[in-house]
């Protein structure tokens, strides 16, 4: 048997493992070395670290625009779930705010750490949700798309 979420299909095991990872107090998380500084290709940052099973930090991103289109730097928290072993699954969540602090998007980071040319990676796959005025608009306000996070090359001092 498959549940439909929002026209998705999940499988069974799926449905299991998201409904015993939102309501087990016992389960112990931990980050398996994603823990720290990480940037994408397009040199945003995430910084990372758990705080009682949880996933915190923040997203500096460098792809947010100004009234002007230019691009700014934008940080803004993050929460989510670590990895539960080795090379695991995570995801976090980012809301982004207005300069006036109005919630205008939030994107969704879902991925996992691997050995890759003898470097540990976050490969993840990210979704985003703009605030739109209309329903008939909907349809432009979701992007997807994937991002790859190395850890920063170490400045000589």
């Amino acid at each position: 048997m498959f549940r439909a979420v929002s026209g998705v299909i999940l499988r069974p095991s799926f449905h299991r493992m998201m409904r015993s990872a939102v309501l087990s107090k016992t389960a112990q998380r931990h980050c398996c070395g994603i823990e720290g500084e990480w940037v994408n290709q397009h040199t945003s940052k995430v910084c990372l670290r758990t705080e009682e099973g949880t996933l915190r930090g923040e997203y500096i991103t460098a792809v947010a625009e100004d009234d002007y289109g230019g691009v700014v730097e934008k940080t803004e928290p993050l929460v989510g779930f670590p990895p539960l072993k080795d090379s695991g699954t995570f995801g976090w969540v980012v809301n982004w705010l207005s300069d006036d602090g109005q919630e205008t998007s939030t994107t969704t980071w879902t991925g996992q750490g691997t050995e890759e040319e003898d470097k540990y990676v976050l490969q993840t796959t990210w979704i985003l949700r703009s605030e739109v005025k209309k329903a008939d608009e909907r349809w432009e306000s979701t992007l997807v798309g994937e991002d790859t996070f190395i850890r920063p090359p170490k400045q000589d001092d």
